[in-house]
């Protein structure tokens, strides 16, 4: 019987040695699958890790060019504001000289009516002396008075009308210096 008995613990052993050999693979293979999952882990964290850097990034990047256009906005805003403050101190002072020479052209527009008509009287005088034929001649010069004060209001229209012109330029009512 000892040799049933030997074969039963050989084959015990057999079994056990078996047994110890899945176990050992089982282990391993435990062991590997526990290392590939780690490594799996590892590898999914690095690409969240990534794929978060690059988000981040992104937004950074959004971030920044938001922040350019604003600034260029902001700046373009101030250029504008600036311009048109230009604009308007160019303009107060355009109108201001205007106002300027409207008062100026207003006060002096008497004396610059007697000049012109000064000028024309004398004009008048050197064409009447060109007239050789004595009743024309005395025809003319009883008409000179009326002449005269139609060219004088000729004249002093004309200087109105500039003066008008004047008064609107400036936003200023206007009334005759006459």
């Amino acid at each position: 019987m000892t040799s049933v008995q030997e074969a039963r613990k050989k084959e015990l052993a057999r079994s056990l040695v078996e047994n110890a050999k899945q176990v050992e693979a089982n282990r391993q293979r435990q062991r590997r699958m526990q290392e590939e999952a780690q490594r799996q882990q590892e590898e999914d964290e690095r690409e969240r890790a990534w794929r978060d850097s690059l988000r981040r990034q992104a937004i950074n990047e959004e971030v920044s060019k938001k922040m350019e256009k604003e600034r260029l906005e902001q700046e373009q805003i101030e250029n504008t504001k600036k311009t048109f403050a230009d604009k308007f101190r160019t303009a107060a002072a355009i109108l201001q000289q205007k106002r300027i020479q409207y008062l100026y052209s207003h006060n002096t527009a008497p004396a610059e009516l007697d000049p012109q008509m000064d000028n024309f009287a004398i004009y008048w005088a050197g064409e009447l002396a060109k007239v050789k034929d004595p009743e024309m001649h005395e025809k003319l010069v009883s008409n000179t008075g009326p002449f005269l004060q139609l060219m004088r209001e000729k004249y002093k229209k004309n200087i109105e009308e500039k003066l008008k012109k004047q008064a609107s330029e400036c936003y200023f009512p206007y009334n005759s210096p006459f």
